[in-house]
This record gives structure tokens, sequence and C-alpha cells, in this order.
């Protein structure tokens, strides 16, 4: 059973009511140049699936993250280069250890900034797990929840299938000058962010697009 249909089975119910309360009453921020990245309704308070099933924390957090999606490795001792990823580190929405953003493999990396009440980081999240699925060791998709409740993030990274990691104070809107999500980085080999996306990705094939031109992976349907 893969990693979206076994969190489907184990989860049910619905989040706790503060968990609700809060991504109710929290919107996606504007985005520079783009305009809205959208609002979080009512509707996007409890994380919607890929497959349409709901996450809920029941099983609990740590149940959850035994059977997500792992996060790849980081050598822990890298530093920030110019114009890269930071070298904070941040735990895994999934099994294994935190990451280093800054110590990520090296080669081409696709960086998703989301969080679990956001509508139009939840209408995006297919387009990303199928890159991530069609690329396979050529490109590191991952994805960073901010500003989010743990156990809504670590649900909705389980069911929909993207490795991520956990900033839940936004300290990666400084170095990666995001002001709300989504926003998503292309980041070269050699560590270099080259290509920014602030708002929602406007389809399937922009993305691969991107993808092509500025980090030279052609990504063909996976």
């Amino acid at each position: 059973m893969d990693v979206r249909k076994e969190v489907a089975v184990k989860l049910a119910g619905s989040l706790s009511a503060a968990a609700v309360v809060a991504l109710v009453l929290t919107g996606c921020a504007a985005q520079d140049g783009l305009g809205a990245a959208g609002e979080a309704t009512e509707s996007a308070s409890v994380p919607t699936t890929v497959g349409g099933s709901t996450a809920s924390d029941s099983a609990g957090t740590g149940e959850v993250e035994r059977i997500g999606v792992p996060c790849p490795p980081s050598d822990v001792a890298a530093t920030a280069g110019p114009d890269g990823l930071p070298d904070s580190s941040f735990a895994c929405l999934g099994p294994g250890p935190d990451v280093v953003l800054s110590g990520l493999p090296a080669r081409p990396a696709v960086i998703n900034v989301w969080a679990s009440w956001c509508a139009p980081c939840r209408a995006e999240m297919p387009m990303l797990v199928e890159l991530a699925d069609a690329a396979g060791d050529e490109l590191t998709v991952l994805g960073i929840d901010v500003l989010d409740d743990r156990t809504a993030a670590t649900a909705f990274a389980a069911d929909v299938g993207l490795a991520s990691v956990f900033d839940p104070t936004g300290s990666t809107r400084a170095p990666l000058g995001w002001t709300g999500p989504p926003a998503t980085y292309l980041v070269d080999a050699d560590g270099v962010i080259v290509h920014r996306i602030y708002g929602q990705i406007p389809d399937r094939a922009s993305l691969r697009d991107d993808v092509a031109r500025y980090l030279g992976v052609e990504v063909g349907d996976g």
C-alpha cells in the first residue's frame, strides 16, 4: 500500500477545534508582483488530499510522520552560499532526520513554500507531486511548511505524498523573500536560486517548462 492510501486508511475524524479556528482565521498573504496568492476559506481549514480523502490528527502526529514521505538527506555542516538556500535546519514532516536546506544533495531542486490552510497551496500540490514522481533522482522536490499547525501539516504532507520540512515561525521568510505561501524556488545543482515563483503555480506545463529552462531538467510524463 502506498503512502497516500495508507494514510487515508489510518486517519479519520477532524482537526481539533483549536486547530480549525486557527486555520480558518488565517489567509494566504499577497505576493509581490503577482497579486493575491489567495485566501484560506472555511473549506480549506481541513486539509483535502489529492485523491479526495481527508487527513486528520486522530492517529497522532508521530504515527503519521512514521508513514509519511522521507525527506532527502542533507549535509549538516553546509553553509549558505550567495543567492542560495539558508543554512537553517528544520524537522522533517515524515520519517528521517532534520534537514539543512543549504546541505541538500548537489542536484537541481524545486523548493515549495506552503501551508495546510492555504487554498492555492493545496491546489498546486498535485503538480509538485507529479513532478517529483516523474523526475526521480534528477530533481529534489521539497516542501517547506510555514506558519502552520504541526498536526494538520504532518497529515496533509503525508496524505498528498510530498516530502516536506516544518518551519512553524516562518524563519525562511527573510532569507527567501516570500511574503506568504505559496512560493516556489528553482535551485540549480550549485545551490543557487535561479528562479522564483511568487503565488500559485499557473499550471503543470508552465512548471515543467520552468524546470527545463532554468534547471536543464526535461521531465516527461511520469
